[in-house]
């Protein structure tokens, strides 16, 4: 062994790490691992932590979300009031009453449009009293007829009090708008005409249940002879039909209502 060799052996003893010979060349599938600042590192990441496009700053205020909701809101509310009008012309002919059982009908349809909580607290002393402040024309009087029990638990003022009744008061200005003086179809002359049917109509044709009347005799849209016919189901109540079947009036007793033809068809 000559002293270089032995020189080596003593260095390896020494040192206590045997060195491994490192090949010149490097293998095909050695990998080249390089790394970057984390900085640069987050621009190749995945959808997590890729870099994001450029975002403006945000405002005080600003809320993505809130906006949205409010937009979403205004358009709802605008087609709301652009379809409530719609149904409104398109109804119009129909909304049109004379007498208060018409009226009753359309009160007590306001009266659900507002929502069960207000249809609930409605009794009929208060429907009977506001209908005679409709009639005179007094809407917000009726407004508070109709809301005298429209309260908290606690019996105090709700505090959607105000929202109710404003929306109330709207839809029975639309009914005082819609009122017509209501017109009998007559021959022009009281010949053929029977005085109790016109009797019984002025008499009761403001009430509820009251007889109605649209002829007091036959005319071409209400030929005769005139005939009776039971319409009230359990009820003991009638309808006068005319010869091509059209109604000429009804809520009459069988008794009068028999006089009425009798009347008429003789």
């Amino acid at each position: 062994m000559d002293q270089t060799t032995q020189m080596k052996v003593l260095l390896e003893a020494v040192d206590g790490t045997p060195k491994v010979s490192v090949p010149s060349k490097a293998y095909a599938n050695a990998p080249h691992e390089q790394t970057l600042d984390s900085a640069t590192q987050q621009n190749f990441g995945d959808d997590l932590h890729k870099k994001k496009s450029y975002q403006h700053p945000s405002r005080d205020g600003d809320n993505a979300r809130a906006s949205k909701l409010i937009a979403y809101n205004l358009e709802e509310k605008r087609l709301s009031v652009a379809f409530k009008k719609f149904k409104l012309n398109e109804s119009a002919e129909a909304d049109k009453w004379s007498s208060r059982k018409e009226l009753y009908q359309l009160v007590d349809q306001a009266i659900g449009n507002s929502g069960p909580d207000l249809h609930y607290s409605v009794t009929k002393e208060y429907m009977m009293a506001a209908m005679e402040r409709i009639l005179d024309g007094d809407t917000m009087g009726a407004v508070d007829e109709l809301m005298q029990d429209f309260t908290d638990h606690n019996g105090g003022e709700r505090r959607d009090h105000d929202v109710y009744a404003e929306e109330l008061n709207d839809e029975l200005d639309w009914i005082v708008s819609n009122r017509i003086e209501e017109a009998l179809e007559t021959k022009g002359d009281s010949s053929g005409e029977s005085a109790k049917l016109k009797q019984l109509h002025q008499a009761e044709s403001d009430q509820l249940d009251g007889v109605t009347a649209k002829v007091f005799g036959p005319t071409e849209a209400y030929p005769a002879p005139w005939t009776i016919k039971h319409v009230g189901g359990k009820y003991p109540i009638y309808a006068i039909k005319s010869a091509n079947r059209a109604e000429v009036a009804t809520w009459l007793k069988k008794t009068d209502a028999q006089a009425i033809v009798d009347e008429v068809n003789t």
